[in-house]
């Protein structure tokens, strides 16, 4: 069924609210999993925990389009609501290891696969116009920033006394009033899915170049992203020794940037420059600033929360011009595709705990210290304008 093209606004606001309270709840956890983890697993088998909740989730998405055919875009999303609410809750009680790795690898897996649901539901809502499609993103992103940007800090509060199970169980809230929205303020697809295996996307994608690099580009950037959520928070608390509330004012003020630019970054992809260029920009920026981690001795937090917040300018510009790339370039008929999109994610955090290991091998190696990690990343993401300057611009 071809998408219409004006649909009501309160289906996209309340696409909006549900990208907004379900952003509070996952981001309000996401930089504490490790150090919380670390209380019950060795490095090592926190790293196979991180693995084995992606691998299931990247399974997931593999069938997400399937799914969606057969149970519908809602009821799925309220079923995997209700999964991830008794993951969280039951991790702010848990005290056995065996049962902390299995709440926590529901939680991996499921968490991502709503926010793919949610995905799907903006694509159907959204105009075919695809002029406007930099500045939906753009908002959609700004929604759930507000919550990445607030979310340390409020996290870092709540953590002072080291009480772990109060922001789980506040995290968990926020998936009472997401079920009630999905369930009262959005509708089943109304596009029909062509396609229900991730795996047909592959053939889809065989002669397009430009969708191709632009899903290298988002593995790249994801890849960032898991390696400095599994491994920054241990290296600022246990290395550094700063404490929580210092780390959440840190992580706030590094992640600034996705509050200032992102909307901005949208627009000006839809009407002035192209998306190539504020990409490769983006790379740039990142990969200079994580490079210079390992030369930073002590724990300064100006000088810690300024090179953080460098780190992300740089992957503001990539996360936004990569949406309005990809989302210019698909529509909710393409579940499939969107699915193989947002399996980068999951999948970068598989990748990511295998690199780390083989980079904490060479830093032994050559007799360097824990930070030297970062400067190994700084290089895989330069790799990244490789594939930024090679795609097809929409200006």
């Amino acid at each position: 069924m071809e998408i219409v093209e004006k649909k009501p606004m309160r289906f996209l606001w309340a696409i909006f609210l549900s990208n907004f309270l379900l952003s509070f709840h996952f981001y309000l956890i996401v930089y504490i999993n490790s150090s919380f983890l670390e209380r019950f697993f060795t490095p090592s088998a926190l790293s196979v925990l991180f693995m084995t909740g992606a691998a299931v989730n990247l399974a997931l998405l593999l069938r997400g389009p399937a799914l969606i055919k057969r149970f519908s875009d809602r009821r799925l999303t309220l079923f995997l609501i209700v999964l991830e609410f008794i993951a969280i809750a039951g991790l702010s009680f848990a005290k056995i290891p065996f049962l902390v790795a299995l709440l926590f690898i529901l939680h991996q897996a499921v968490v991502l696969m709503i926010f793919y649901n949610l995905d799907i539901f903006l694509e159907d809502y959204s105009p075919i116009d695809e002029s406007r499609t930099g500045g939906i993103r753009g908002t959609y992103l700004t929604v759930s920033n507000l919550t990445l940007v607030a979310s340390p800090t409020i996290a870092g509060v709540i953590l002072s006394n080291g009480d772990w199970w109060k922001i789980y169980l506040f995290s968990a809230l926020f998936l009472i009033p997401l079920y009630f929205v999905v369930k009262g303020g959005l509708r089943e697809k109304l596009a029909e899915i062509t396609s229900t295996s991730a795996f047909s996307a592959l053939g889809k994608l065989r002669g397009n170049k430009d969708l191709q690099n632009i899903l290298i580009i988002k593995l790249i950037l994801q890849f960032f992203f898991a390696w400095m959520i599994i491994y920054m928070p241990i290296h600022l608390s246990k290395n550094l020794g700063f404490d929580w509330s210092a780390i959440g004012l840190i992580f706030t003020i590094m992640l600034l940037p996705y509050l200032f630019f992102t909307v901005p970054l949208g627009k000006l992809a839809d009407k002035r420059i192209g998306e190539k260029e504020i990409m490769t920009a983006g790379f740039i920026v990142t990969a200079l600033a994580t490079a210079l981690i390992p030369f930073i001795n002590g724990a300064s937090f100006l000088l810690w929360a300024g090179v953080l917040f460098l780190t992300r300018v740089g992957a503001s510009f990539v996360d936004i011009g990569s949406e309005s790339y990809f989302f210019k370039h698909v529509n909710a008929a393409d579940a499939d595709i969107i699915s193989l999109y947002r399996i980068t994610a999951p999948l970068s955090l598989v990748i990511a705990p295998v690199a780390a290991v083989l980079s904490f091998q060479l830093i032994d190696l050559w007799d360097l210290s824990y930070p030297f990690i970062f400067l190994i990343l700084a290089i895989i993401i330069l790799l990244g304008t490789r594939y930024t300057l090679t795609i097809t611009d929409t200006k």
